[in-house]
């Protein structure tokens, strides 16, 4: 029974190609047609999914989990507080704050000491020293190239280390390691144990990848220190806790500093999540629908060009389909024999047509995005056509579809052919 089955589709498969060998030009052209917009559509996704990751990469640089907690202005009257009154986080509301907001993961506080004396042999720039908890470097990402984090250690002791970022270490040291290495903050000895990677991103007018971090209670030792430019945190690993740890951390900080939790000056809250992420998808997304639809009106345009040479030879073959009738051949018999004529057209173009996208994206090589703007000669930001498993799957997918639709057509056209009428077809 099986090989009863696979008999007619041999036979199928063998006619299909029979016919599409005798007009081979004609089987080329139409083949080609579909190869090339097979190729447009799986570029089209590879380079609209290759910038989507890019900007992802770029906004979510500065931590995707992370809620920045930044002190402002008093402008609605509570708890004694007057209007105008200067909101100054401390290192005691980060550790209020541990203790009373239970939906809450991680917690660091962070401190800048702007335009600070940095000195390596040398060379000698001003940049900017922050001072941190350890467990900012988990909140946002601290990716490095050489060396270690900041330890619990060294924030205990008040050890006199510094990790820097990726622009601070090159303008020191150069392409030398800086890990292990010496170096003066405002005239303090300070040891090197590391270098971040570099991040596509900019926080506020500091630029990321130029300053350098330290223990907070270290920070103290270079400069004032005591008041905090910001708190920031991360929520404990479930959907309600986001909004449940703003909340918590919203009225505790209220409560301490005694302003009212609805004032939308007194606190500013910056949600990674909700400030970035949600413009961040929505662009992304709209940009890959429309890479989508491009490729595939190209592809459409191959497939039109399958239908009108389908149809063509539906006309050239009428008398010989009047004959195939007259001699017994089904209406589903014609169907298939057309319909199979036009997969196998476009199955060879789209086979052609992923070879091609894949090949041109190994030959182009990667394109400037943000390199173009802020990363020269640094190869960041930068998109690429690199094709995956999965675009030549959807690509396969699509070509699916097109070649049945181009095809059907003709096929139900030579079909429903009338044998008599065919037969006198000149």
């Amino acid at each position: 029974m099986k090989r009863a089955r696979q008999a007619p589709v041999r036979e199928l498969l063998r006619e299909s190609w029979r016919s599409a060998r005798s007009h081979l030009r004609r089987s080329a052209l139409a083949s080609l047609s579909i190869g090339w917009g097979v190729a447009t559509f799986v570029l089209l996704n590879a380079y609209g999914e290759s910038v989507a990751q890019t900007v992802r990469e770029a906004f979510y640089a500065i931590g995707p989990e992370a809620i920045f907690l930044i002190p402002g202005r008093v402008v609605l009257r509570a708890g004694g507080q007057r209007a105008g009154a200067t909101v100054r986080f401390t290192v005691e509301d980060v550790e209020y704050l541990k203790q009373t907001a239970p939906a809450l993961a991680l917690i660091s506080p962070e401190a800048r000491l702007a335009n600070r004396d940095f000195a390596a042999g040398p060379r000698i720039l001003r940049s900017t020293l922050t001072g941190v908890w350890p467990d900012y470097g988990e909140i946002c990402e601290a990716r490095l190239a050489e060396g270690r984090w900041l330890h619990p250690d060294d924030q205990e002791n008040r050890a006199r280390v510094v990790v820097l970022a990726a622009d601070l270490k090159q303008k020191l040291f150069g392409d030398e390691p800086a890990a292990g290495e010496t170096i003066q903050v405002a005239g303090l000895n300070f040891l090197v144990i590391g270098v971040m990677q570099r991040k596509i991103q900019r926080q506020g007018d500091t630029v990321a990848n130029d300053q350098a971090f330290t223990p907070l209670s270290t920070l103290a030792t270079v400069g004032e220190a005591r008041y905090l430019s910001t708190i920031v945190l991360t929520p404990q690993p479930s959907a309600e806790s986001r909004a449940r740890c703003i909340d918590q951390a919203r009225r505790a900080l209220s409560e301490r500093h005694r302003f009212h939790p609805a004032d939308p000056l007194a606190l500013r809250i910056f949600d990674v999540q909700k400030d970035i992420g949600e413009w961040v998808e929505t662009g992304t997304r709209g940009l890959r629908l429309v890479s989508f639809f491009i490729g595939l009106l190209t592809l459409g345009v191959g497939g039109v060009g399958i239908m009108n040479i389908m149809l063509v030879a539906v006309v050239a073959r009428t008398r010989e389909v009047g004959v195939i009738k007259a001699v017994g051949a089904r209406h589903r018999d014609i169907l298939w024999q057309f319909l199979g004529e036009a997969l196998l057209l476009c199955l060879a173009g789209g086979l052609l047509g992923i070879i091609l996208a894949y090949l041109l994206g190994l030959l182009v090589g990667p394109m400037p995005l943000w390199s173009a703007f802020s990363y020269q000669n640094t190869g960041m930001g930068e998109v690429s056509l690199r094709v995956s498993p999965a675009h030549m799957a959807l690509g396969w997918i699509v070509l699916t579809g097109v070649a049945l639709a181009s095809g059907l057509w003709p096929a139900l056209r030579a079909a429903a052919a009338d044998p008599a009428e065919a037969l006198r077809h000149e």
